[in-house]
């Protein structure tokens, strides 16, 4: 018995989400997040979550919010490592 499932958008991203977590490619994952952005910016909890995957799955650190404006600038010169 196949289960159907409604077509959406988020849940075609999360199909691909979780193929791309197969092949552990960041740069997909990086992709997938830039092109279904509208579709996870409607639940606003989505991005925190995929957050959490990029830090498990790729060892993505988190962002600081409290870094702000001049974390970003200091990211910009070099003196940053990876965040989500």
């Amino acid at each position: 018995m196949e289960l159907e499932l409604p077509k959406s958008d988020l849940l075609q991203f999360v199909i691909y989400l979780l193929q791309t977590l197969e092949r552990d490619a960041l740069p997909l994952f990086r992709m997938l997040r830039q092109n279904y952005k509208s579709s996870i910016d409607r639940e606003p909890a989505f991005n925190e979550l995929l957050d959490g995957v990029a830090e498990k799955f790729y060892g993505v650190r988190r962002r600081n919010p409290l870094q702000g404006m001049f974390g970003d600038l200091f990211n910009m010169m070099g003196g940053g490592d990876a965040t989500v």
